[in-house]
């Protein structure tokens, strides 16, 4: 399987350690592994980096954030064009509070979760 972000982090990363690499990052070294092997070192399941991590990494890596997104989704990030839409919207989450980030997430995953039901019954 492809891990696009795991590669670029290694890449950056070069002979930094971990530990000093994820130091910079603003993430734990174990984060990082499990980032640069694609999948959780304990469960062995696919890893689903967040948007915040992400950003955190665009801006210690001085990268744009879309780029970081399309490579997380294992995609060309020349290919990634991000709306208006796309930044209001992450302008607008970045203003609410911790616990009104987490109430959006969930609402945004339920509307995926029945989005994804809905594409399966068109089938």
């Amino acid at each position: 399987m492809s891990n696009m972000l795991g590669d670029f982090l290694r890449e950056k990363r070069g002979d930094i350690s971990l530990r000093d690499f994820a130091k910079k990052l603003d993430i734990s070294h174990t984060y990082l592994d499990s980032l640069e092997k694609g999948y959780d070192n304990r469960s062995k399941k696919p890893l689903r980096v967040t948007v915040d991590t992400l950003s955190k990494i665009a801006t210690a890596l001085n990268e744009p954030l879309d780029k970081l997104v399309a490579l997380s989704e294992n995609r060309n990030p020349n290919r990634v064009h991000l709306t208006a839409m796309d930044f209001a919207f992450a302008a607008g989450i970045k203003k609410l509070n911790r616990e009104n980030q987490e109430i959006l997430k969930r609402i945004m995953q339920e509307l995926l979760d029945k989005q994804k039901e809905d594409e399966a019954k068109n089938k």
